[in-house]
């Protein structure tokens, strides 16, 4: 979600310290703040000289590949090079003036402090999820019914398309076998996952596979009134009897409320219009708004602009409200976010051609534990060159026009 995301006028400031130094160490106060700050600088491919460390031994120099030195190797820089060497902070605030007044003492007096904020939001963003936070999702269909401008997995001009039933299957046994039958959260979506003729089918093989984990249906709920009429297999005694969240955007259409509640509570599965306090159970939950880019109310759209010269700065999308938060799995492998798996459809339409590489995604066949799928979840990919993160809006919510503005700068 948008308020987990470090600022970036913050992350700015950091970028405009480092260029204003030849030299760049990180103050290894806090070594897992540090160590992400240094994972977050490789992957927006900023150069740094290494970490401050005051008292070194033999096990940090042989775990840690970047160099470590201590204060007294740091007062063998020469005048010259003190004056352009600037420190980032990594510690905690009571720490921070002791740390200052000897760097000062040292000669070093260009520093920048991490804020608390962006300390708590850069761990988290940068650190591999544990399996009771990794979700992951699937497209049931790409296509919709509603047809929403801006989506961003871009279903009004998507092909009619379902998800291959035995390639998911497989799928989700090789993530089971990975990670020990559990799951943070499954999410079946679209598209409008109800257009999918075998959606009871979904669920029951999700559920069997994941006994004890939180499976999720979101829909924008036209088809609810009508989809337990389409076999024998009734919809909402699936919902009850594998225990699935169905969650319900409102969109600003006309919908009868009061029938699908009454419909779900006849087949005994509870109906709630707010966030339910546990994961997990069966249960349909009605909303307006899920809260990205920190809005709520109404459902609006959000805008995530293209930048078809793939020259955004790289710096930028650790902010992305998607990133290490909306993993997508399709056809054996597991992407970082849902515009890269589903890109084929822009392209098509619009004859484009941004470029989906093998670093935008992990072979969960070729991944040997589920730690290096988590870690891998962590990565910026090339396909974040062509996101305009900073240029995400949001909109009144109104249907497709099908033009490329919808998706671009």
């Amino acid at each position: 979600m948008v308020q987990d995301n470090p600022k970036q006028e913050e992350l700015h400031e950091m970028i405009k310290f480092i260029a204003q130094n030849k030299q760049i160490y990180i103050y290894m106060g806090d070594i897992i703040l540090a160590k992400n700050i240094s994972k977050y600088l490789y992957y927006a491919r900023i150069q740094f000289c290494g970490f401050i460390k005051p008292e070194i031994y033999d096990c940090d120099r042989d775990s840690e590949p970047m160099p470590i030195i201590n204060y007294a190797e740091l007062m063998k820089l020469s005048k010259s090079e003190k004056r352009n060497t600037g420190v980032i902070i990594a510690t905690a605030n009571e720490l921070y003036n002791q740390v200052i007044d000897t760097l000062h003492q040292i000669g070093i007096h260009h520093t920048y402090l991490v804020s608390d904020w962006n300390k708590w939001a850069l761990v988290r963003k940068m650190a591999p999820r544990n399996i009771d936070e990794f979700y992951l999702e699937v497209n049931l269909a790409d296509h919709c019914n509603l047809n929403c401008q801006c989506c961003d997995h871009f279903s009004p001009i998507a092909k009619k398309t379902f998800l291959d039933f035995e390639q998911y299957v497989r799928d989700i046994h090789r993530i089971s076998e990975l990670s020990g039958g559990k799951i943070g959260l499954m999410k079946l979506q679209g598209g409008e996952p109800l257009l999918n003729p075998r959606v009871t089918e979904y669920m029951k093989a999700t559920r069997e596979v994941f006994p004890d984990s939180p499976i999720c249906l979101f829909t924008d709920g036209l088809l609810l009134p009508k989809v337990g009429e389409r076999n024998d297999d009734n919809f909402w005694d699936a919902v009850r009897r594998y225990e699935i969240e169905v969650r319900m955007t409102r969109y600003p259409i006309p919908l009868d409320i009061e029938r699908l509640t009454q419909q779900a509570e006849r087949h005994g599965v509870p109906v709630t219009f707010d966030p339910p306090v546990c994961k997990g159970g069966a249960r349909l939950w009605i909303f307006s708004e899920i809260g990205a880019l920190d809005y709520h109310g109404i459902k609006h759209s959000v805008k995530h602009p293209f930048d078809l010269s793939g020259l955004q700065e790289k710096w930028r999308w650790v902010s992305c409200y998607q990133f290490n938060e909306s993993q997508v799995l399709r056809d054996g492998k597991v992407y970082t976010c849902p515009m890269i798996p589903y890109a084929h459809f822009f392209n098509e339409k619009f004859n484009v051609n941004l470029e989906v590489k093998e670093d935008c995604f992990i072979d969960i066949y070729k991944a040997k534990t589920m730690e290096e799928i988590t870690e891998f979840c962590t990565h910026r990919t090339s396909f974040c060159d062509y996101c305009a993160v900073h240029h995400r809006s949001v909109l009144e919510w109104k249907q497709s026009s099908h033009d490329i503005s919808e998706w671009t700068l």
